[in-house]
């Protein structure tokens, strides 16, 4: 997609819902791609507590474990 013109700080409510519109077209365009993919694991599949949540966040926004092609 096209970058938008459009820079923060908005320069008023009409430029914030622009920015706000572009944001859910590239959202809308992003959902049928993944940007990583999870080849394999090795060793321990142990997670520590303290970056489990973040593995996981990133393991879903990434689609890391979908049949999606990549963007």
């Amino acid at each position: 997609m096209r970058l938008p013109s459009l820079r923060y700080p908005w320069e008023g409510a009409a430029e914030e819902a622009r920015a706000r519109q572009w944001e859910a077209r590239y959202d809308a365009g992003c959902a049928r791609f993944a940007t990583c993919s999870l080849l394999a694991v090795v060793g321990s599949q142990w997670v520590h507590r303290d970056v489990e949540a973040i593995v996981r966040v990133h393991d879903e926004i990434s689609r890391a474990e979908s049949s999606l092609p990549f963007a």
